[in-house]
């Protein structure tokens, strides 16, 4: 819970999903949030505060993670409803590698890597893991609104995710005329549009 590095970017640096290397190196991929065309890999190291472009793409670059010296992104496919997650080496950068097949979706895609190399892949509509080799093992239809995973060393997910079967809140009326709260209190069960 101790903070490593405090530091303030100036106006106009890149934005977008970031993955650390270090607690003093970060990388970042950039493209996704304003759409815009090329992405880009980009290292930031926030002791030096200093940028290095790693690799630069046609599409646009959404969600990034790292493990060892391999960087993993999602690519989204330009004008299509369509991303891949691809691999770049960090050491030496070259040109990213498909991990896995193409899957169809647009939106926000989150990814996580373990330390088997294991991807785990979160959209807006299911969950998706996939072995290191690329390999899918399995995929689950899973809804989210703002899809996010996170795996850690010992390979413990966590997911989000919509409750398929959201608690009913408790409602109670407070103020109101003794004639208003009973008539409120009668219909409280009821559906909303039934109320009109």
């Amino acid at each position: 819970g101790v903070a490593v590095r405090r530091f303030n970017l100036d106006p106009g640096a890149p934005t977008g999903a970031i993955a650390a290397i270090s607690p003093t190196v970060l990388l970042m991929s950039t493209g996704e949030q304003t759409a815009t065309y090329p992405g880009s890999v980009m290292l930031f190291d926030s002791e030096a505060m200093s940028w290095t472009e790693v690799h630069r793409d046609e599409r646009a670059l959404g969600d990034i993670a790292t493990y060892g010296d391999t960087i993993y992104v999602v690519a989204h496919e330009f004008g299509k409803p369509a991303f891949t997650i691809e691999k770049i080496a960090l050491s030496a950068p070259a040109e990213p590698i498909p991990v896995g097949p193409t899957f169809d979706g647009y939106g926000q895609v989150a990814i996580d890597v373990d330390s088997d190399g294991t991807i785990y892949v979160a959209t807006s509509t299911e969950r998706i893991s996939l072995a290191a080799d690329g390999t899918v093992q399995w995929r689950e239809p899973v809804g989210s609104t703002n899809p996010v995973v996170s795996v850690n060393e010992r390979g413990d997910v966590a997911w989000s995710g919509l409750d398929p079967t959201p608690a009913a809140l408790p409602t109670f009326v407070v103020g109101g005329s003794a004639e208003a709260r009973g008539i409120i209190d009668a219909h409280i069960e009821c559906e909303p549009e039934t109320l009109a």
